[in-house]
């Protein structure tokens, strides 16, 4: 943890990211680090990316976390297709959900996810934004809800379950229009720590 911090506020010091440091929990894979960062295009991310290439100090930690941890890195970087990141919001929990369309239906899976995100805003009144990925599986999306404390992520999932529209939503239209599979649709929770 003092390693991820640390590397955490290196790279705000350096860079305009912005990252933030997650904790998976409640979720396989518990205790998964993830930095999370929004940027206005791919040229602020190249920049921010290319001084920390060549900084001393972030390369070193970098090469002390690979000994820290297991599998290595991953990387992700999506678009948003809907909502409106918000620097000035207080997250303290995110759900996050990732799925990907079905063949043939990538057209029908931007609609669907943008009418899931709508509607889970309008039930939880907590906004959720809708991505597609830029990288990995092809026809990647993702849901991201932040929430200020534990308590409203609790409320904001019992509100879901329990609105039939939302119920109907999922059954109707998401069901035929995401690929089943549970390896490649997975929801996690994830707790701010940085």
């Amino acid at each position: 943890m003092e390693w991820a911090l640390g590397i955490t506020e290196h790279v705000n010091q350096l860079t305009d990211l912005r990252a933030s440091l997650y904790m998976g929990m409640f979720s396989p894979g518990t205790g998964t680090l993830a930095w999370s960062g929004f940027v206005p295009d791919l040229t602020a991310l190249e920049v921010a990316m290319d001084k920390l290439a060549v900084d001393n100090r972030f390369i070193a930690s970098a090469d002390m976390g690979g000994s820290m941890t297991v599998n290595g890195a991953d990387d992700g970087l999506y678009a948003v297709v809907h909502g409106v990141p918000s620097a000035d919001r207080s997250v303290e929990y995110v759900n996050t959900v990732q799925a990907v369309c079905a063949p043939g239906c990538i057209s029908q899976g931007m609609e669907v996810g943008m009418e899931i995100a709508q509607l889970a805003e309008e039930i939880t009144g907590t906004p959720t934004l809708f991505c597609a990925s830029m990288s990995g599986a092809y026809g990647s999306v993702g849901w991201i809800t932040g929430f200020e404390r534990i308590q409203t992520m609790e409320a904001g999932e019992q509100a879901l379950m329990s609105d039939s529209r939302w119920l109907d939503l999922i059954d109707r239209k998401a069901g035929s229009t995401y690929t089943a599979a549970p390896d490649v649709t997975r929801q996690m929770r994830w707790r701010r720590i940085g």
